[in-house]
């Protein structure tokens, strides 16, 4: 890609400073607003706006990466906001999950300010696209998605266009619902070696070279082994929105998902103790204590 650009972006927190990094890196020129304000940011070259409506007025390429729909509301709404900014033209890509028919009303808002909208997800935690890995999803109008592609190229190789608008959504729960199956998989096969006898560590580290390894066993089973369930990435909190939304995609398309309904029952009796701070391998604990006979889930009780 020739050539300096001017890029928005809206949320510098853990995926956004990501992007920023990338676009940094490539030599763009980087406006970015966050709340709280990242001070990394502007030490790394970025500059940093007042208001999401300063980044609208300043660039026509925005990029959105924030946590929820109410950060969302307040980021997009109201005069210090991206609609109120909003140049004829732009085009905002708007990576974060939120539910299918919020992120196409903000859309529509997008839409009667004369500018388009983007569907975009990002799968895999900030250490994982750092290091190369993840993917990105766009779907919408087909000439901007093109235009957007090469940026997001930067962050990594895996980009996807998925076609019209809402594709990246619910290709994002998709890949989740593979996400929570393969974590309470990994949970449920640690549990039982450990239960016949085997050390938590060498059990991770024979599973991740089986033949029914995943990545959510290689990466989750040694937080398994060593109980070491704090996190900042892949809380189990930020999670289990995805319990909610996939549940809503399936009934609409008439589809079974018997496999991932057992997985949300045991990430759910986690979310009932408490455990929501926590990594989402804390679904061993869940596990491992459930009863064989009939499969409830005991009492709860605190981790160590």
């Amino acid at each position: 890609m020739d050539g300096v650009a001017e890029l928005g972006l809206v949320g510098v927190g853990n995926i956004g400073s990501v992007f920023a990094d990338a676009f940094l890196k490539a030599g763009h020129r980087v406006v970015g607003f966050s709340r709280p304000e990242n001070d990394g940011f502007k030490e790394r070259g970025g500059i940093s706006a007042n208001t999401a409506r300063d980044i609208a007025q300043a660039v026509e390429l925005v990029f959105c990466c924030l946590p929820d729909e109410r950060a969302a509301e307040e980021c997009y709404g109201g005069p210090d906001g991206v609609l109120a900014g909003l140049r004829p033209a732009s085009i905002v890509v708007d990576l974060a999950s939120y539910t299918l028919p919020f992120k196409s009303h903000l859309a529509e808002q997008v839409a009667q300010a004369g500018a388009l909208m983007i569907d975009g997800e990002v799968s895999g935690t900030p250490d994982m696209l750092r290091s190369g890995g993840g993917s990105i999803y766009l779907a919408g109008d087909a000439a901007a998605v093109e235009l957007c592609l090469p940026f997001c190229g930067l962050v990594t190789g895996e980009v996807f266009n998925l076609g019209s608008f809402g594709a990246a959504t619910k290709m994002k729960l998709v890949n989740n619902l593979l996400s929570a199956v393969h974590t309470a998989a990994a949970a449920e096969a640690m549990a039982l070696g450990v239960k016949v006898g085997f050390q938590p560590d060498l059990l991770a580290k024979v599973l991740a070279s089986g033949s029914g390894s995943s990545k959510f066993l290689v990466s989750r089973a040694p937080v398994m082994a060593s109980r070491q369930f704090d996190s900042s990435t892949g809380r189990l909190s930020v999670f289990s929105k995805y319990l909610e939304h996939i549940p809503d995609l399936a009934d609409n398309a008439g589809c079974a998902t018997p496999l991932f309904d057992a997985a949300r029952r045991c990430f759910q009796a986690a979310l009932d103790r408490g455990w929501g701070s926590r990594d989402i391998a804390v679904v061993y604990d869940v596990i491992q204590e459930m009863s064989r006979s009939d499969h409830t889930v005991p009492e709860q009780h605190e981790p160590t």
